[in-house]
Protein backbone atom coordinates (compact mmCIF):
# COMPACT_ATOMS: atom_id res chain seq x y z
CA UNK A 1 0.00 0.00 0.00
CA UNK A 2 3.30 2.40 0.46
CA UNK A 3 2.71 2.70 -3.49
CA UNK A 4 -0.71 5.05 -2.82
CA UNK A 5 0.43 6.84 0.19
CA UNK A 6 0.83 10.71 -1.04
CA UNK A 7 4.24 11.51 0.80
CA UNK A 8 6.04 8.20 -0.46
CA UNK A 9 4.88 8.32 -3.89
CA UNK A 10 6.04 11.96 -4.00
CA UNK A 11 9.53 10.52 -2.74
CA UNK A 12 9.52 7.37 -5.16
CA UNK A 13 8.84 9.60 -8.35
CA UNK A 14 12.05 12.03 -7.01
CA UNK A 15 14.18 9.11 -7.02
CA UNK A 16 12.85 7.78 -10.26
CA UNK A 17 13.21 11.53 -12.05
CA UNK A 18 16.96 11.75 -10.52
CA UNK A 19 17.89 8.42 -12.05
CA UNK A 20 16.07 9.28 -15.43
CA UNK A 21 18.41 12.47 -15.23
CA UNK A 22 21.51 10.40 -14.34
CA UNK A 23 21.03 7.65 -17.45
CA UNK A 24 20.52 10.49 -19.78
CA UNK A 25 23.78 12.24 -19.10
CA UNK A 26 25.45 8.72 -19.11
CA UNK A 27 24.20 8.30 -22.32
CA UNK A 28 25.50 11.09 -23.67
CA UNK A 29 28.80 10.65 -22.21
CA UNK A 30 28.93 7.15 -23.61
CA UNK A 31 28.10 8.83 -26.84
CA UNK A 32 30.79 11.26 -26.70
CA UNK A 33 33.12 8.39 -25.55
CA UNK A 34 32.38 6.25 -28.72
CA UNK A 35 33.90 9.19 -30.88
CA UNK A 36 36.94 9.40 -28.99
CA UNK A 37 39.32 7.96 -31.61
CA UNK A 38 38.02 10.03 -34.76
CA UNK A 39 41.02 12.52 -35.47
CA UNK A 40 38.66 16.01 -34.46
CA UNK A 41 37.38 14.70 -31.30
CA UNK A 42 38.52 17.63 -28.99
CA UNK A 43 36.45 19.30 -31.55
CA UNK A 44 33.20 17.63 -31.51
CA UNK A 45 33.92 17.35 -27.50
CA UNK A 46 34.25 21.17 -27.85
CA UNK A 47 30.40 21.30 -29.39
CA UNK A 48 29.10 18.33 -27.30
CA UNK A 49 29.66 20.29 -23.62
CA UNK A 50 27.25 22.86 -23.74
CA UNK A 51 24.55 19.88 -23.86
CA UNK A 52 26.36 17.76 -21.40
CA UNK A 53 26.38 20.94 -19.00
CA UNK A 54 22.62 21.54 -19.36
CA UNK A 55 22.17 18.07 -19.17
CA UNK A 56 24.67 17.41 -15.54
CA UNK A 57 22.43 20.54 -14.27
CA UNK A 58 19.11 18.91 -14.64
CA UNK A 59 20.56 16.20 -12.68
CA UNK A 60 21.88 18.41 -10.15
CA UNK A 61 18.47 20.00 -9.81
CA UNK A 62 16.85 16.81 -9.89
CA UNK A 63 19.51 15.60 -6.55
CA UNK A 64 18.44 18.74 -4.61
CA UNK A 65 14.92 18.66 -5.20
CA UNK A 66 14.82 14.72 -4.09
CA UNK A 67 17.26 16.06 -1.13
CA UNK A 68 15.03 19.28 -0.45
CA UNK A 69 11.69 16.96 -0.12
CA UNK A 70 13.45 14.18 2.03
CA UNK A 71 13.12 15.00 5.75
CA UNK A 72 15.64 16.51 7.46
CA UNK A 73 17.15 13.15 9.32
CA UNK A 74 16.79 11.35 6.11
CA UNK A 75 18.74 13.95 4.21
CA UNK A 76 22.26 14.32 6.71
CA UNK A 77 21.76 10.56 6.63
CA UNK A 78 21.69 10.49 2.83
CA UNK A 79 23.82 13.01 2.59
CA UNK A 80 26.77 11.03 4.96
CA UNK A 81 25.68 7.27 3.53
CA UNK A 82 25.86 8.02 0.67
CA UNK A 83 28.52 9.33 -2.34
CA UNK A 84 25.84 11.09 -4.16
CA UNK A 85 26.76 15.10 -3.62
CA UNK A 86 30.21 13.81 -4.03
CA UNK A 87 29.84 12.42 -7.22
CA UNK A 88 27.84 15.53 -8.05
CA UNK A 89 30.65 17.51 -7.30
CA UNK A 90 33.27 15.70 -9.26
CA UNK A 91 31.09 16.18 -12.63
CA UNK A 92 30.45 20.10 -12.02
CA UNK A 93 34.70 19.77 -11.38
CA UNK A 94 35.25 18.10 -14.80
CA UNK A 95 32.78 19.54 -17.10
CA UNK A 96 34.41 22.90 -15.54
CA UNK A 97 37.83 21.71 -16.48
CA UNK A 98 36.62 20.86 -20.59
CA UNK A 99 37.09 17.12 -19.38
CA UNK A 100 33.16 15.93 -19.28
CA UNK A 101 34.77 12.00 -20.04
CA UNK A 102 36.82 11.85 -16.59
CA UNK A 103 33.04 11.99 -14.93
CA UNK A 104 31.91 9.16 -16.92
CA UNK A 105 31.50 6.85 -14.02
CA UNK A 106 29.66 9.22 -11.77
CA UNK A 107 26.25 9.70 -13.49
CA UNK A 108 26.52 5.48 -13.29
CA UNK A 109 27.65 5.50 -9.28
CA UNK A 110 24.62 7.64 -8.75
CA UNK A 111 22.27 5.53 -10.56
CA UNK A 112 23.15 2.04 -9.58
CA UNK A 113 24.42 3.20 -5.71
CA UNK A 114 23.37 6.45 -4.19
CA UNK A 115 20.26 6.71 -5.36
CA UNK A 116 19.08 3.12 -4.21
CA UNK A 117 20.96 4.23 -0.81
CA UNK A 118 18.84 7.09 -0.64
CA UNK A 119 16.25 5.02 -1.02
CA UNK A 120 16.96 2.56 1.54
CA UNK A 121 17.28 4.66 4.12
CA UNK A 122 13.75 6.45 3.00
CA UNK A 123 11.83 3.52 3.20
CA UNK A 124 13.78 2.52 6.40
CA UNK A 125 12.50 5.77 8.11
CA UNK A 126 9.18 5.62 6.57
CA UNK A 127 8.23 1.84 7.98
CA UNK A 128 9.32 3.14 11.19
CA UNK A 129 6.96 6.23 11.23
CA UNK A 130 3.92 5.74 8.96
CA UNK A 131 3.46 1.71 9.71
CA UNK A 132 1.77 -0.11 7.29
CA UNK A 133 -1.19 -3.10 8.06
CA UNK A 134 0.26 -6.08 6.39
CA UNK A 135 -3.22 -7.38 5.65
CA UNK A 136 -4.64 -4.36 4.41
CA UNK A 137 -1.46 -4.10 2.31
CA UNK A 138 -1.86 -7.58 0.49
CA UNK A 139 -5.32 -7.13 0.11
CA UNK A 140 -5.11 -3.78 -1.59
CA UNK A 141 -1.82 -4.16 -3.45
CA UNK A 142 -3.64 -6.26 -6.84
CA UNK A 143 -6.30 -3.20 -6.96
CA UNK A 144 -3.54 -0.84 -6.94
CA UNK A 145 -1.45 -2.41 -9.22
CA UNK A 146 -4.08 -2.92 -11.42
CA UNK A 147 -5.06 0.83 -11.47
CA UNK A 148 -8.23 -0.26 -9.82
CA UNK A 149 -8.24 2.46 -7.03
CA UNK A 150 -12.43 2.77 -6.75
CA UNK A 151 -12.29 -1.17 -6.16
CA UNK A 152 -9.01 -0.64 -3.77
CA UNK A 153 -10.85 1.71 -1.13
CA UNK A 154 -13.79 -0.40 -1.49
CA UNK A 155 -11.67 -3.61 0.25
CA UNK A 156 -10.28 -1.19 2.59
CA UNK A 157 -13.26 -0.94 4.49
CA UNK A 158 -14.48 -4.50 4.48
CA UNK A 159 -10.91 -5.18 5.51
CA UNK A 160 -11.66 -2.67 8.46
CA UNK A 161 -14.80 -3.85 8.89
CA UNK A 162 -14.14 -7.52 9.23
CA UNK A 163 -10.68 -6.49 11.53
CA UNK A 164 -12.99 -4.29 13.95
CA UNK A 165 -15.85 -6.57 14.50
CA UNK A 166 -12.93 -9.46 15.34
CA UNK A 167 -10.98 -7.65 17.30
CA UNK A 168 -13.36 -5.96 19.49
CA UNK A 169 -15.98 -8.53 19.48
CA UNK A 170 -18.55 -6.57 17.33
CA UNK A 171 -21.71 -8.11 16.17
CA UNK A 172 -21.01 -9.08 12.15
CA UNK A 173 -24.27 -7.31 11.18
CA UNK A 174 -22.90 -3.71 12.79
CA UNK A 175 -21.56 -1.49 9.56
CA UNK A 176 -21.49 2.29 8.77
CA UNK A 177 -22.40 4.98 11.52
CA UNK A 178 -23.56 2.13 13.89
CA UNK A 179 -20.28 0.74 13.89
CA UNK A 180 -18.65 3.61 13.73
CA UNK A 181 -21.18 4.13 17.71
CA UNK A 182 -19.89 1.19 18.57
CA UNK A 183 -16.31 1.44 18.18
CA UNK A 184 -16.02 5.14 19.38
CA UNK A 185 -19.21 6.37 21.13
CA UNK A 186 -18.69 3.22 24.05
CA UNK A 187 -15.57 3.59 26.04
CA UNK A 188 -15.51 0.38 26.49
CA UNK A 189 -14.89 -1.08 23.67
CA UNK A 190 -11.64 1.25 22.71
CA UNK A 191 -10.97 2.66 26.16
CA UNK A 192 -7.26 0.49 26.48
CA UNK A 193 -7.12 1.53 22.77
CA UNK A 194 -7.89 5.55 23.24
CA UNK A 195 -8.41 8.74 25.63
CA UNK A 196 -12.00 9.67 25.61
CA UNK A 197 -10.98 12.51 24.09
CA UNK A 198 -9.63 10.34 20.79
CA UNK A 199 -12.99 8.66 20.80
CA UNK A 200 -14.57 11.66 20.41
CA UNK A 201 -12.36 12.57 17.62
CA UNK A 202 -12.55 9.47 15.70
CA UNK A 203 -16.36 8.98 16.64
CA UNK A 204 -17.13 12.61 14.24
CA UNK A 205 -14.02 11.45 11.67
CA UNK A 206 -15.35 7.99 10.78
CA UNK A 207 -18.96 9.41 10.83
CA UNK A 208 -17.99 12.26 8.44
CA UNK A 209 -15.47 9.31 6.19
CA UNK A 210 -18.71 6.54 6.07
CA UNK A 211 -20.82 9.53 4.62
CA UNK A 212 -18.28 11.20 2.48
CA UNK A 213 -16.32 8.30 0.96
CA UNK A 214 -17.56 4.83 2.05
CA UNK A 215 -21.32 4.70 0.98
CA UNK A 216 -21.32 7.29 -2.51
CA UNK A 217 -18.06 4.62 -3.39
CA UNK A 218 -20.15 0.88 -1.65
CA UNK A 219 -23.61 2.10 -3.57
CA UNK A 220 -22.71 3.70 -6.90
CA UNK A 221 -20.24 2.87 -9.73
CA UNK A 222 -18.07 6.35 -9.44
CA UNK A 223 -14.37 7.14 -9.86
CA UNK A 224 -13.57 8.55 -6.76
CA UNK A 225 -10.56 11.63 -7.01
CA UNK A 226 -7.52 9.54 -6.10
CA UNK A 227 -6.28 11.91 -3.60
CA UNK A 228 -9.21 11.07 -1.35
CA UNK A 229 -8.71 7.35 -1.78
CA UNK A 230 -4.88 7.77 -0.57
CA UNK A 231 -6.01 9.96 2.52
CA UNK A 232 -8.74 7.27 3.50
CA UNK A 233 -6.63 4.77 3.10
CA UNK A 234 -4.18 6.15 5.21
CA UNK A 235 -6.66 7.06 7.83
CA UNK A 236 -7.92 3.71 8.12
CA UNK A 237 -4.10 2.00 7.74
CA UNK A 238 -3.26 4.23 10.53
CA UNK A 239 -5.68 3.26 12.65
CA UNK A 240 -5.78 -0.59 11.83
CA UNK A 241 -1.94 -0.33 12.21
CA UNK A 242 -2.12 1.18 15.99
CA UNK A 243 -4.73 -1.83 16.90
CA UNK A 244 -2.26 -3.99 15.71
CA UNK A 245 0.38 -1.96 17.62
CA UNK A 246 -0.73 -1.71 20.70
CA UNK A 247 -1.97 -5.21 20.73
CA UNK A 248 -5.57 -4.34 21.93
CA UNK A 249 -7.19 -7.25 24.05
CA UNK A 250 -11.08 -7.25 22.84
CA UNK A 251 -13.22 -6.12 25.52
CA UNK A 252 -16.67 -7.07 26.15
CA UNK A 253 -18.83 -4.54 23.80
CA UNK A 254 -22.41 -2.79 24.99
CA UNK A 255 -25.50 -3.77 23.75
CA UNK A 256 -25.75 -1.59 20.21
Amino acid sequence: MGSILGYHSRIHSAVMDASGQAIALSLSLSNLEAERSRGDFKERQQAALPQLVREAESLRRAIYELLAALPSEVREASEKGTSLLRHLGWIQKRFNEHSPLSAAGDPVDIVRVDLPGVLAIFNDWYSRRSPIDSDLHERLAPYIAAGQLSAAERESWIVFKSRVVSTFGLPEDVDGHRLADALFGQPDVTANLLSSQQRVGYLNLFKGLYTLFRNPVAHNDIQANPEEIEAVIALLNSFLAQVERRKVVPMRPSPL
